[in-house]
């Protein structure tokens, strides 16, 4: 075995049980106040990448058994460290000892493992439960052949083993997603968090669960309505603006912050012309300026012959990729193509793209999961969202390559060949980029939103201090 997860001289812990946290408490503790809409379920895999109030919750909540430091790359979380087997296959987690939930109670492997067996339990439909799909019987326990996934083994206590059917170094960045936060799933029914906080008698109050943390609190403070009067009146330390809204006279800053979520639409046309010649129909800044929220992204355009077919289907779930999959509508329809457009619930939509059903389809990409797990799950031939429907020498080789790069940035450049090959090859034409508008209130200093989401609180110190 080869130990390969440290945290390393320097590294940023975010405070959580067993965990010692990196910066020391002032003297006046601090409360961080977050305007939350209510929508919160309690479960880290109800956080999709497009939820941020719940990515912030499920972060704060619940830890994974890795994290994502400064620099976002994957370090140790509720595991002490990691091992793989020289043929990359088995990768064992080891616990700390005395490691607790945020009330106090052991964890184990075996809640580690119960906790990742659920969200593989979600099902097809469900972004998180596919992201995992390297993992030995995990595709059996996500579409219901098995009632649990035989690659999670629990060796003792205090290790838990990962078996892959083939190699996958992106999985400590997939295990670091919100998404993947270890639940403590209690026989009672009743949940143990793992995270940095912990909930209080208050329902709308979090409390540190670690002396050494500069956040002793979260106060959650409930929207009703428009959250331009919180922001306006100074109530809250950080809220996200919705689509439509204004804030008229923002006591600190309102920022645009593009998300690591990449929207495009899949074309599994047989023509190749008429895949590129739909895609040149789709204009992103068209669909960007139909779809609040959106960020357009041009690309270059793709050589070769274009046609266009004069009718297509485009399948889509129910949601905000509908609305950009209406604006992809009515500019195909401008340009004579006729569109039949059928909005289906996510179960639906998700069961049409894994028969080959669907023929166009809007698709994220890179967003939620770890960086690049989402191009292996839609770009990969016979991925669980294989956009392509078909099998392409180049594109198995570079997906190969990706999931068994070792170093992050030729995994990345490999990536980015494979989706550049998908693209050029008019299989997907992409669109634009999700970002989320802020507000980040003037009370605090150093209250920071990450790529993935979620909030950075380590650095939070009142302002003027």
């Amino acid at each position: 075995m080869v130990p390969t997860g440290t945290s390393g001289p320097g590294s940023e812990a975010m405070s959580g049980p067993g965990v010692s946290g990196s910066v020391g408490r002032h003297t006046e503790p601090i409360t961080v106040r977050l305007a939350m809409p209510g929508t919160w379920s309690g479960d880290p895999a109800d956080a999709g990448p497009a939820s941020i109030s719940d990515r912030v919750m499920a972060d704060l909540l619940f830890e994974g058994l890795t994290r994502l430091d400064s620099s976002g790359q994957p370090v140790v979380g509720l595991a002490e460290r990691w091992e793989v087997s020289a043929d990359r296959l088995d990768w064992t987690f080891v616990l700390p000892a005395g490691l607790t939930d945020g009330q106090g109670d052991r964890i184990t492997a075996s809640d580690v493992a119960a906790s990742l067996d659920h969200v593989a339990g979600r099902g097809p439909a469900d972004q998180a439960a596919t992201a995992l799909t390297a993992v030995t019987g995990w595709d059996a326990r996500m579409t219901g052949r098995a009632g649990s996934v035989s690659g999670i083994v629990v060796i003792d206590d205090m290790t838990l083993e990962l078996r892959l059917d083939h190699p996958f170094e992106l999985l400590p960045a997939v295990l670091a997603s919100p998404a993947f936060g270890v639940v403590v799933l209690r026989p009672d029914r009743t949940t143990g968090t793992t995270g940095a906080f912990r909930p209080t008698d208050d329902p709308n109050r979090l409390e540190s669960v670690s002396d050494s943390s500069a956040v002793a609190a979260v106060e959650l403070v409930p929207i009703q309505g428009d959250v331009a009067p919180l922001v306006e009146d100074g109530a809250v330390d950080w809220a996200v603006i919705p689509p439509g809204q204004a804030v008229a006279d923002p006591p600190g800053d309102v920022l645009r912050v593009p998300l690591d979520m990449r929207v495009g639409f899949a074309v599994r046309l047989v023509d190749r012309s008429q895949r590129v010649g739909l895609g040149e129909l789709i204009d992103p800044v068209a669909v960007a300026a139909q779809v609040p929220g959106l960020s357009a992204l041009v690309s270059k355009p793709v050589d070769g012959p274009a046609s266009s077919p004069s009718a297509v289907v485009i399948d889509a779930p129910e949601g905000r990729l509908a609305d950009v999959s209406r604006a992809a509508a009515a500019l195909l329809e401008a340009a004579g193509v006729n569109v039949d457009l059928r909005v289906s619930s996510p179960s639906e939509f998700a069961a049409k793209i894994i028969s080959g059903e669907a023929t166009v389809f809007p698709v994220l990409i890179a967003g939620g999961t770890g960086a690049g797990g989402s191009t292996l799950r839609f770009f990969a031939p016979g991925g669980v969202d294989d956009v392509a429907g078909t099998v392409s020498g180049r594109r198995s080789a570079l997906a190969e390559q990706a999931m068994a790069e070792l170093d992050p940035a030729a995994r990345a450049h490999t990536l980015a060949a494979l989706e550049r090959s998908v693209i050029d090859a008019g299989l997907v034409k992409v669109v634009g980029q999700w970002e989320v508008t802020v507000s980040i209130g003037s009370r605090l200093s150093g209250l920071r939103q990450r790529a993935d989401g979620t909030l950075d609180l380590a650095r939070v110190t009142l302002a003027g201090r």
